[in-house]
């Protein structure tokens, strides 16, 4: 069969616990190959799905804003997600004539059990901090994040917005 588009949207996130130091972690390998190696790996391979054909292929992989806004004992994380970024630019530039779009979708926070377990690691008003930073002052919610998704995917203007990070936090900063 022929793929016509990949979307990714998965992560593991795993900060140092508050009173701890960050420094002394060793490197979280699990969150690298998750979250970046792995996504990379997938990239990799659709565009070696390339079979001469014209017609759009959209990547889209739901990254974070945190590879923009340093967050407090998540430095892999965070690191992680600017590669991220970063490579996916790279492929768009590597791989445009042949169709593909390479879409790096950095969310925000968005209600999702990820969210809540580092509610629970982190503290409730540690994470609200981060929310109502958004001129929105609310979580976004997944139905909202798949309906941007949904435009990358299926919307072929959506090709001017490919090799950017587009970022979906309602104007945090």
């Amino acid at each position: 069969g022929v793929m016509d588009a990949v979307i990714c949207c998965q992560g593991v996130n795993d900060p140092a616990p508050p009173g701890t130091n960050p420094a002394e972690r060793p490197i979280d390998k699990r969150m690298w190959d998750s979250n970046v190696f792995g996504i990379i790996e997938l990239a990799k391979a659709f565009a070696a799905t390339y079979d001469g054909t014209p017609r759009r292929r959209p990547f889209i992989a739901v990254t974070s804003n945190s590879a923009e806004i340093a967050r407090s004992r998540s430095g892999d994380y965070c690191a992680g997600k600017a590669a991220l970024d970063m490579y996916l630019r790279c492929m768009q530039r590597d791989h445009v004539l042949q169709g593909f779009e390479f879409h790096s979708v950095a969310a925000g926070h968005v209600r999702t059990p990820m969210f809540e377990r580092m509610s629970g690691i982190l503290g409730e008003d540690v994470m609200k901090a981060g929310y109502m930073r958004s001129p929105l002052k609310r979580l976004i919610e997944p139905e909202e994040l798949a309906q941007i998704i949904c435009f990358l995917a299926l919307n072929p203007a959506a090709v001017w917005l490919s090799g950017s990070m587009l970022r979906v936090d309602g104007g945090e900063q």
